[in-house]
């Protein structure tokens, strides 16, 4: 177990069908997080919620999306999330992100196994 200092966790909200150069925009989150050597980046689909435009996203009749809430939660050091905000602020239209100070013990190898 490796203990890490001044890490950050970014939380950020978008929707489904949210595109960054006709991609996802999570997926292009993802990628950016990776080649920045972030420690972490998860992506979670949500069943139901809403943003700022207060209109509720939720699977539609057959089960299908309707602009599903999307969630991309991201451990990084303090300078990786200072460093990822010019790039979030380019690619991300609407959406929220919150950032909060984490503690985090990292068990295993880390990134060098990956």
């Amino acid at each position: 177990m490796t203990a890490a200092a001044d890490m950050r966790f970014l939380r950020i909200h978008i929707g489904e069908n949210d595109r960054y150069a006709g991609r996802p925009l999570h997926a292009e989150i993802v990628d950016r997080c990776r080649a920045a050597g972030v420690e972490l980046a998860v992506v979670y689909r949500g069943i139901e919620g809403y943003g700022a435009s207060t209109r509720i996203h939720r699977r539609g009749f057959w089960g299908r999306s309707q602009d599903a809430p999307i969630v991309v939660t991201i451990l990084a050091t303090a300078a990786q999330a200072a460093a990822l905000q010019p790039q979030l602020d380019e690619i991300v239209d609407e959406g929220l992100i919150a950032s909060s100070a984490a503690e985090a013990w990292i068990f295993g190898p880390g990134p060098a196994a990956c």
